[in-house]
């Protein structure tokens, strides 16, 4: 079959399966007000390498690739706006496997916006 007729498939657990880490924070991610949520982007932007950055997403965070790896890194609110659940999916499940005490830390502070109830896997605060 060619590329065109393919069906892309959905990279989220089924319906019944407990969500993945990375799907409840990338969930967590898309309902921030925009400024909380590119603060945590730069975060996990900060921890991934210039070629993960031209290819995670789509390439959709190519244009930090020239400030990856610094440990400032600052997302504009457009492109905080701009990035879709299934590219901050893509994101945190990439920073998962590649860094997985930032992205404890990003789901630590996530939590604490989100509210009270801990987001699955973080530490009981």
């Amino acid at each position: 079959m060619p590329p065109s007729q393919r069906t892309q498939r959905v990279p989220y657990p089924a319906r019944d399966a407990e969500p993945s880490p990375a799907a409840t924070i990338a969930d967590a991610l898309s309902r921030l007000h925009l400024a909380e949520r590119a603060r945590l982007l730069s975060r996990l932007i900060a921890g991934v390498g210039v070629l993960a950055l031209a290819v995670v997403s789509g390439g959709a965070f190519a244009r930090y690739a020239r400030v990856a790896r610094r440990s400032e890194v600052t997302v504009t609110l457009e492109d905080a706006a701009r990035a879709t659940r299934s590219q901050l999916y893509d994101l945190v499940r990439y920073v998962q496997q590649s860094n997985p005490d930032l992205v404890a830390r990003v789901r630590d502070e996530l939590a604490r916006y989100v509210g009270t109830a801990p987001l699955p896997g973080s530490a009981a605060v």
